[in-house]
């Protein structure tokens, strides 16, 4: 009778291991396939150039006020073949000096017939207008998925970080008490929780620790004060708590040996 009532609780054990493992990958799969799928957005970017671009010079038209000034009409267009809408910026240029700009939104796969109408320098009287020369360019084009480094960081790597802690925490402490002929998965009363929440406490901490030391880069300005301060408070947290469950692993051991005696 005494080898059935001992090989249960060992069957038992490996169970909740195997769930506990099981659980981790199929977290760490979810999160590596959102995170493939947020590089895969970071390539869906708007590709905008110029073409037919053309004027027609209106000599010293009047302008109100008694000025008088040549008028520039600007025929364009703008083809995206990218694969995400862009914001398309047009400058326009009179002898080299900038005149403004203009924006048009592209959809992805299309084309987009602008037009413009730009003044030169004035005149208070007709016919005296100087002889200028107008450019077109393009100046910038935004659109398409912006990725976010801090924010994939603080909503990702945080948690990927963790559920990699735990995981690494708790085969620690199963290889502990697989030595001491215990296992931490075989008593889920107070001693099995406070195993468990020790561990995922002690995780998330590091894991703060490390997502602080990642995000610090991108802040502006950089400072590695508060990255420094947080990282040794997290550090001590997480040791903390790692020892209390490293403690409830040797109490579980402990009460294992009475128990058989």
């Amino acid at each position: 009778m005494l080898p059935n009532g001992t090989s249960q609780p060992s069957r038992k054990s490996r169970g909740w291991f195997l769930v506990a493992v099981l659980a981790i990958v199929i977290a760490a799969v979810v999160m590596s396939a959102v995170l493939l799928w947020l590089w895969h957005q970071t390539t869906l970017q708007p590709r905008v150039t110029l073409t037919a671009a053309n004027y027609v010079t209106e000599a010293c038209v009047p302008m109100g006020n008694g000025y008088y000034a040549n008028r520039f009409r600007w025929t364009f267009t703008l083809v995206n073949t990218g694969t995400a809408d862009g914001d398309a910026s047009i400058g326009f240029l009179l002898d080299g000096n900038s005149l403004g700009y203009s924006h048009f939104f592209v959809p992805q796969h299309s084309q987009v017939t602008g037009n413009a109408n730009l003044f030169g320098s004035g005149s208070l009287t007709p016919g005296q207008c100087p002889s200028e020369t107008p450019g077109i360019s393009l100046a910038s084009v935004a659109g398409g998925f912006v990725l976010d480094i801090p924010m994939v960081i603080e909503s990702f790597v945080r948690p990927v970080a963790t559920i990699g802690f735990t995981g690494a925490w708790l085969g620690f402490l199963q290889y502990q008490a697989q030595r001491r002929k215990s296992s931490v998965f075989e008593d889920l009363g107070a001693s099995g929780w406070g195993v468990a929440v020790s561990t995922v406490l002690a995780a998330g901490f590091f894991a703060n620790v490390l997502t602080v030391f990642l995000v610090t880069p991108y802040n502006v300005p950089v400072d590695w004060t508060v990255a420094t301060l947080y990282g040794v408070v997290f550090s001590m947290l997480g040791v903390i708590f790692f020892a209390l469950g490293y403690r409830e692993m040797l109490r579980v051991g402990r009460r294992k040996k009475l128990n058989t005696r």
